[in-house]
């Protein structure tokens, strides 16, 4: 069941209960394919998934490489890695889903700027968080 959709710079980000049924998405999802490290992706536009125990969520774009994650708002975080905020988290995990790599040393590696702004390898990424039924929800893109 379809729970909510974000809009955002050409960005078509989806919101679905967990496990239900996806049919305003289906024919995309049917061209989903996965790379050797298992990463989804598509032929025409980019993708990004993410979820949490509640939600899936789908962030497709046919404008360039698109990065998405949700977490619950009460996510604990290990403030040993340097990160002491959920939200900041989300941000950071988001910016390096749009080029695929999901590791503990790229996240800490992210530098939230002012404004939309962060910045990974010397690149600028906009993002944009969404606040909604005690999760975050943040989708980014290079800029």
């Amino acid at each position: 069941m379809l729970f909510k959709t974000f809009s955002w710079e050409g960005n078509e980000i989806f919101v679905y209960k967990k496990n239900s049924e996806k049919n305003e998405i289906s024919e995309r999802l049917e061209h989903i394919k996965k790379d050797e490290q298992g990463k989804p992706y598509l032929d025409k536009g980019y993708i990004s998934i993410s979820h949490t125990d509640k939600y899936d969520v789908y962030a497709f774009s046919t404008e360039g490489y698109v990065g998405v994650d949700i977490e619950p708002c009460d996510r604990p975080v290990n403030k040993e890695i340097m990160i002491t905020d959920i939200k900041e988290w989300t941000i950071k995990e988001a910016v390096i889903k749009t080029f695929k790599l999901i590791s503990i040393k790229c996240v800490l590696k992210v530098n939230i700027a002012s404004g939309s702004i962060a910045v990974y390898n010397g690149k600028k990424y906009n993002y944009k968080v969404f606040d909604f039924d005690n999760h975050y929800l943040a989708v980014a893109k290079i800029d």
